[in-house]
């Protein structure tokens, strides 16, 4: 399958029901859109499936609850970077199913609501979008590479194409290829 490229015209998100190309067991889950013509000049638009916004939490060295709202609590290393470190700390990244409910989350951390501590929180100023746009190197008006997607055609006399960037094996996240592997692949 030949690399997609679509130059990125407009993106947002929304909370759809799950289905086959989700893998969760949550019944609403975000679902990047990113609007734009084909390097061949189709018009289209993108669902962008499997992409979790993230909140990043000083680790407590415990897992929370389970619950509706958290999809995940992975324990990672990495520096502090606020004031001088050097060496690797524990944090949790937390990672919401909705999107929509991170400041809210942050906020019951920061409380000390949980376990009657204040928890110090990190990434949660920084949107859904912009997060999967930082995470990909992706700009606005540059191009999204995709090695691996789906067409899906739109409805009579649409001329919109519909691209869907998973399969119902996995994931196509380590499909979204910067310019300069795209440029190497194709």
């Amino acid at each position: 399958m030949d690399v997609l490229q679509l130059r990125i015209t407009n993106i947002d998100w929304s909370l759809v029901r799950a289905g086959p190309l989700d893998n969760t067991r949550f019944a609403r889950c975000p679902v990047i859109r990113v609007f734009g013509a084909t390097s061949t000049g189709d018009k289209a638009c993108v669902h962008i499936h499997q992409t979790l916004n993230r909140a990043i939490a000083i680790s407590l060295k415990r897992n929370p609850l389970e619950s509706k709202f958290v999809r995940a609590v992975i324990l990672v290393k990495g520096v502090h970077f606020y004031g001088f470190h050097s060496s690797y700390a524990p944090f949790l990244k937390v990672i919401m199913a909705d999107p929509g409910m991170v400041q809210r989350a942050a906020t019951v951390l920061r409380s000390g609501a949980v376990m009657r501590q204040k928890i110090q929180v990190f990434e949660t100023h920084i949107s859904f979008i912009l997060q999967f746009m930082c995470d990909f190197g992706l700009y606005g008006c540059g191009w999204l590479d995709f090695g691996r997607y789906y067409v899906r055609e739109g409805g009579k006399d649409s001329g919109l194409k519909f691209l869907d960037s998973t399969d119902a094996d996995g994931s196509i996240l380590g499909d979204i290829m910067s310019g300069k592997e795209a440029k190497t692949r194709a």
